[in-house]
C-alpha cells in the first residue's frame, strides 16, 4: 500500500513527527500527568495507524482492516445509522448545489469528501458483521455480469 499511496504516506509519516515533537515537547515537569500521557498516547496511535498502512496489503481488504482502526463502536446498528446518515449529506451536497448553484469543481471535492465517508461506514458495517468487502464486490460484480448477459440490467428489485 506504501507505493501506492506516496501521498497518504507522506500525511502520516508528518503526522507521527508532528505528535512526536509535540509529545517530547509536553514531557516535563511543567505539564500535568493527564496532558503528557494523552500526547504520547496521540503519537503512539499515530505511529501504529501508520504502521498499519506500511504493512498491509493493498484493495478493498486493506482498506477494511485499516478503517477499523478508527472504530470507536463495534455496534452494526451505529454503522448501519451512520451510513444512512453519510449518503444522505452526499444527497444533501447534491440538493444544494441546485439550489445555490455551486460551481461543478467545488461539488466534485464535497462528494469525494462525503463518498469516503460513505466508504468508511459500509467497511465498518461490513467488518461489524463479519462480511469482507471484497467478497461483497466479487459477489455483486457476478450478479451485474449474469444480469448483463441475460440482458436484464434495467428495471428494478433483487431477483431479476
Amino acid at each position: 500500500m506504501s507505493q501506492q499511496y506516496p501521498a497518504l504516506m507522506q500525511t502520516l509519516t508528518d503526522k507521527v513527527q508532528e505528535n512526536l515533537r509535540e509529545a517530547q515537547y509536553l514531557d516535563g515537569p511543567q505539564t500535568t500527568p493527564s496532558v503528557r500521557a494523552a500526547a504520547w498516547a496521540r503519537y503512539y496511535e499515530s505511529e501504529s495507524i501508520l504502521q498499519t498502512v506500511k504493512e498491509h496489503p493493498h484493495g478493498l481488504g486493506g482498506y477494511q482492516e485499516l478503517a477499523h482502526t478508527t472504530a470507536i463502536s463495534n455496534d452494526p446498528l451505529e454503522a448501519a445509522f451512520g451510513l444512512g446518515e453519510e449518503a444522505g449529506e452526499v444527497l444533501g451536497k447534491f440538493k444544494r448545489s441546485l439550489r445555490d448553484g455551486t460551481h461543478p469543481t467545488q461539488l466534485k471535492q464535497e462528494v469525494s469528501k462525503e463518498l469516503g465517508d460513505v466508504l468508511w461506514y459500509v467497511a465498518e458495517l461490513a467488518t461489524r458483521l463479519g462480511l469482507s468487502l471484497e467478497q461483497i464486490a466479487t459477489e455483486n460484480l457476478a450478479k451485474l455480469a449474469d444480469r448483463a448477459a441475460r440482458n436484464q440490467i434495467a428495471g428494478s428489485g433483487d431477483n431479476r
